[in-house]
């Protein structure tokens, strides 16, 4: 069976950061988020080297929030992302900037990009060690 998500998850092409945190960027972006130039080639048949590449520079992030789960909103004027609920803010690559939350966005840690060139994607998080406790909520 089959089912889909509309905007339960967010996809971004990675950005060069100054300094990874503990809990993320802090909003310090250094460059142009890196979108991979066999993109402009083509958009189905990578080969296997094509698609480790594009999977290296893409964010796969869930929209919810790692406060309380509020699914977050992209704000192209800010280059951030924002949670509505209670002010969260997390930059491009998902890393905590401000408010409430405790981290970074959830990361899907199982995700490809296949030789159709659809990006598909298993439910599973990256859920650091102490915080096994804590999951996202699926909206």
């Amino acid at each position: 069976m089959k089912y889909e998500l509309p905007n339960a998850i967010w996809l971004s092409w990675k950005a060069p950061i100054k300094q990874q945190g503990r809990q993320g960027s802090s909003g310090d972006i250094i460059g142009k988020p890196e979108r991979p130039t066999i993109l402009d080639q083509k958009s189905k048949g990578f080969t296997q080297s094509e698609r480790k590449e594009i999977m290296g520079k893409l964010n796969v992030l869930s929209n919810s929030c790692a406060h309380l789960g509020c699914p977050v909103r992209w704000m192209s004027d800010k280059q951030l992302y924002l949670c509505p609920c209670h002010g969260g803010l997390y930059d491009i690559n998902g890393g905590w900037v401000g408010g409430p939350p405790p981290r970074g966005m959830y990361r899907y840690t199982e995700a490809e990009v296949r030789e159709d060139g659809k990006l598909y994607v298993r439910h599973a998080f990256n859920i650091e060690p102490g915080l096994d406790k804590q999951q996202p909520y699926v909206v």
